[in-house]
């Protein structure tokens, strides 16, 4: 359901959109700076809504056929990046939840399974 299939990436109005895609994704990815205190220097850490939304439309461009990033092994090593930065530094064992209730407990971690499930031969157990 995160990705779909089944469908003619060359037919429109898939290439268009996967086209755009792609382009959202590649600029998320370059426009990528991890650092201690975010992924984005737009974006403050942790950044409950965005942040993951960015992770999963780069894991979506990676692994959908007709975005110009299908399989793009940089693409999935920065989402990779990404979801440790997560595990690392937001979701670690006794941090106090932040944000609204929701987004901790199902927004924010449903957003980053969907990357990582859609990149999963690219995660580490670093």
């Amino acid at each position: 359901m995160t990705a779909g299939s089944g469908f003619d990436a060359e037919a429109e109005p898939y290439r268009t959109r996967l086209a755009r895609l792609g382009a959202v994704a590649a600029g998320h990815r370059d426009a990528m700076v991890p650092a201690d205190a975010s992924l984005w220097p737009d974006l403050p850490c942790p950044s409950l809504t965005e942040t993951p939304a960015r992770l999963r439309t780069m894991a979506r461009a990676y692994a959908l056929e007709g975005t110009g990033l299908t399989g793009d092994a940089s693409l999935a090593a920065a989402v990779a990046t990404g979801i440790d930065h997560y595990r690392r530094r937001v979701y670690t064992e006794g941090a106090d939840p932040v944000g609204n209730w929701w987004d901790w407990q199902i927004g924010t971690p449903r957003k980053l399974l969907d990357a990582a499930v859609l990149i999963g031969p690219h995660l580490t157990n670093r």
